[in-house]
């Protein structure tokens, strides 16, 4: 929520407040007369002039105190706007990774399928067929690691918009499954 400037307030307070009030009784006419109500208003009138140091110190504060909150409320906006920035960035390289690893997939189950069909002919040894297996379970692994950062940085997305972690959830584990321990 924006910051809301109350320097007009104070502003006002530079100015002299004037209220007048009628009130007529025969003691009241005995004792002051005329003069006691010219004296009342013209201290209303006075009191800023008196007090001008300080109310425009009040001012200044008021004023400072609006621009620190403003400031505040801007820096608050553009970290929340980098945020999304970082994680859609994110995103887009999680797919870019995700693509990746999926034609590196597709590549190592081709390469384990002609292993084992050389080892079936004979042309190649079992040795290879192995290598093959190994090169399939990891490019397997790196597409399931793909996946689960995807998964992670969609999260962190949702949470950058304002979102809420689930009730119960907790903390997010200090471990991301690309990118290691954090």
């Amino acid at each position: 929520m924006r910051p809301v400037p109350r320097s007009g307030v104070a502003t006002a307070n530079l100015y002299p407040q004037l209220t007048l009030t009628v009130g007529f009784t025969a003691q009241s006419l005995a004792l002051g007369g005329p003069f006691s109500a010219a004296w009342s208003v013209a201290a209303g009138l006075l009191q800023p002039i008196f007090d001008g140091g300080q109310l425009s110190a009040q001012r200044r504060a008021a004023i400072d105190r609006y621009n620190s909150a403003l400031a505040t409320y801007r820096q608050t906006v553009l970290t929340a706007l980098g945020q999304v920035a970082d994680q859609l960035q994110a995103l887009a390289n999680d797919a870019d990774q995700l693509r990746s690893q999926e034609e590196a997939a597709r590549t190592a189950v081709s390469a384990l399928d002609l292993a084992r069909r050389g080892f079936t002919l004979g042309n190649t040894g079992i040795i290879d067929v192995i290598d093959a297996q190994r090169q399939f379970a990891q490019a397997e692994l790196g597409l399931s690691r793909a996946r689960a950062q995807r998964l992670v940085d969609t999260a962190q997305l949702y949470l950058a918009l304002g979102g809420t972690p689930l009730a119960g959830a907790g903390a997010p584990p200090p471990y991301s499954p690309i990118r290691g321990p954090q």
